[in-house]
């Protein structure tokens, strides 16, 4: 598995997912700024927050 996110970053989109959800275009700058896909971005976030 790809891991991109700082800790900080994964932490801020959990924050934000747990109180208004994500979007596709919530996701849409983090995967152009690592060339990631946005599945990746989401396996990346769920296995963080275990």
């Amino acid at each position: 598995m790809i891991m991109v996110l700082s800790k900080v970053e994964l932490k801020e989109l959990s924050v934000k997912a747990e109180a208004e959800g994500l979007m596709l275009s919530d996701l849409v700058p983090i995967c152009e700024r690592f060339g990631v896909a946005p599945h990746d971005v989401l396996n990346e976030l769920s296995v963080s927050c275990c």
